[in-house]
């Protein structure tokens, strides 16, 4: 499911913490993480973070302020990607653009749009192709950013 990102993360976020608790303590003392007060007005405790804020402290977690947390998040981009194209096998996802295409097409006919109505222009290989390319080229940059990180 898409939840399963984001679960480990998080489960994996609090054993982190848990079995290296110095690294939880160095995190603290650099003062990066937000405060956050109690906000009676909306009953909102101040353990109980918004969206923002959430979003926020992951986005800081995740950025290397603690290596080793940053080093188990690397593996979650190719979970993403392996769910993402398990949720959307690429010939559906390209029937279901062409669709929605056709569907403006049909949209414009009824309101009097006399052009006409073009084929949909993106076969499954032409986006094959560009997943393959995409694939290839994260995996380069990838390789750069860790032979970056060596040196």
């Amino acid at each position: 499911t898409s939840l399963s990102p984001g679960a480990i993360s998080t489960v994996e976020t609090y054993s982190y913490f848990l079995n290296y608790p110095k690294d939880a303590a160095a995190l603290l003392e650099t003062q990066v993480l937000p405060r956050h007060k109690a906000d009676k007005d909306k009953g909102m405790p101040a353990y109980q973070w918004d969206v923002r804020q959430s979003a926020s402290i992951g986005m800081i977690m995740s950025s290397g302020v603690v290596p080793g947390l940053a080093e188990l998040g690397g593996s979650y981009a190719n979970l993403n990607r392996m769910k993402e194209r398990e949720a959307h096998p690429l010939e559906k996802f390209v029937d279901e653009v062409a669709e929605e295409w056709y569907g403006y097409c049909k949209m414009f006919r009824e309101a009097d749009d006399t052009r006409p109505v073009l084929e949909y222009p993106y076969s499954y290989e032409f986006v094959r192709d560009l997943v393959e390319r995409n694939d290839r080229q994260g995996e380069e940059e990838m390789i750069r950013q860790a032979e970056r990180s060596a040196a």
